[in-house]
């Protein structure tokens, strides 16, 4: 048995090759749409983060109620500003120094905004520390770590079709059991991960993993999920 944890178009359409697949589940494949790729600044501040008002894991940022509007804008250009501040260090404060702390400010970006990721990386580095400045004054000064994960960065060490971190698209076409089963037509070869069912992020990935190591064990089988009435 294999199973496949990597990027479902690289294992089916590469690996396996379209001449050993049935044409209906090619032409579903490439008509599927990859997520929208990221661009993640991980920081290491010695500032103190609760005091300065991020005293929560996760704080989300939009300059506007109008999602279609904020999406559409980041379909189209770098972003200027982040659309979520993390600060694991106020959950787990193991994770930095006392009185400092691990900051990370992300958003997301098309993997074909820029032909040079690491200098777009940098740039947008630098918006985002700026903003940041403006909303805990004296933040850009107290920036001591500093490492920049971007499109390019996901493509090269995740292989993902444009360094999509999440499989597919979050669109209703590709929710749930629309995305890929665990089995495949090619007896003996499995997927499991955020390109299958149920969903992406840490949780559906992991009921994924489990789903399939029961498929392959030949215990509980499809009983685990039923698509529901």
């Amino acid at each position: 048995h294999v199973v496949s944890t990597g990027d479902a178009m690289d294992t089916l359409l590469n690996l396996v090759g379209v001449d050993h697949l049935p044409g209906k589940l090619v032409k579903g494949l490439k008509k599927m749409e990859p997520s929208l790729s990221l661009v993640k600044v991980a920081l290491g501040v010695d500032m103190d983060m609760a005091a300065a008002g991020f005293d929560r894991h996760d704080t989300v940022f939009f300059d506007s109620y109008d999602m279609d509007r904020t999406f559409s804008r980041m379909m189209s250009g770098l972003p200027d500003a982040p659309c979520d501040v993390t600060v694991p260090s106020v959950t787990d404060p193991s994770l930095a120094p006392r009185g400092a702390h691990t900051v990370y400010l992300w958003n997301y970006a098309p993997y074909s905004e820029a032909w040079d990721w690491q200098a777009a990386g940098g740039e947008v580095a630098k918006r985002f520390v700026k903003w940041m400045d403006g909303r805990a004054p004296g933040f850009a000064g107290t920036v001591t770590e500093q490492v920049v994960a971007t499109p390019g960065t996901l493509r090269e060490f995740a292989l993902t079709v444009d360094g999509a971190p999440y499989g597919w698209a979050f669109s209703p076409k590709q929710m749930g059991f629309n995305r890929l089963q665990p089995r495949t037509p090619i007896k003996g070869l499995y997927l499991a991960g955020h390109w299958t069912t149920p969903e992406a992020g840490v949780a559906g990935v992991v009921m994924s993993g489990e789903r399939t190591a029961n498929i392959v064990a030949a215990k509980e089988g499809f009983a685990l999920w039923r698509k529901s009435a």
